[in-house]
């Protein structure tokens, strides 16, 4: 998935999806609630920031908010810099997000001089 603005070259490799989401070749944000995925495994996010300008400006944190589009709900994590090619490679975060309830969600990125954002369905397991 990319993220908004493109400029920030934000991408977000969801090792979450299902194969039926696959063979249904859906194109729109899918997460799970709750941090795991029916199968039982968790919604492993893994955010980069790809744009030429983006490489040194990443910190050493990430910070996910979350906020629910229908109301006034909103959830915050924090996620350690992993290495990715060496210091000169893309910032790059492993995450597992845990959006608390269903429905539409936008997740604001966030990293020393990096931002993006992107929106998800959030579907609860079950």
């Amino acid at each position: 998935m990319r993220g908004e603005p493109r400029s920030s070259g934000l991408i977000a490799l969801l090792w979450y999806w299902p194969r039926q989401w696959e063979k249904e070749q859906l194109r729109e944000a899918r997460i799970f609630t709750g941090g795991v995925a029916p199968a039982g495994y968790n919604v492993k996010i893994l955010w980069t920031f790809v744009a030429p300008s983006a490489r040194g400006d990443g910190g050493r944190e990430l910070i996910v908010r979350g906020q629910r589009l229908e109301g006034n709900e909103t959830f915050t994590q924090r996620f350690a810099r992993i290495g990715y090619a060496g210091e000169r490679g893309p910032p790059s975060y492993a995450s597992i997000i845990d959006v608390p309830r269903p429905g539409c969600w936008q997740l604001d990125l966030t990293t020393g001089q990096l931002s993006g954002s992107l929106r998800f369905l959030a579907i609860e397991v079950g």
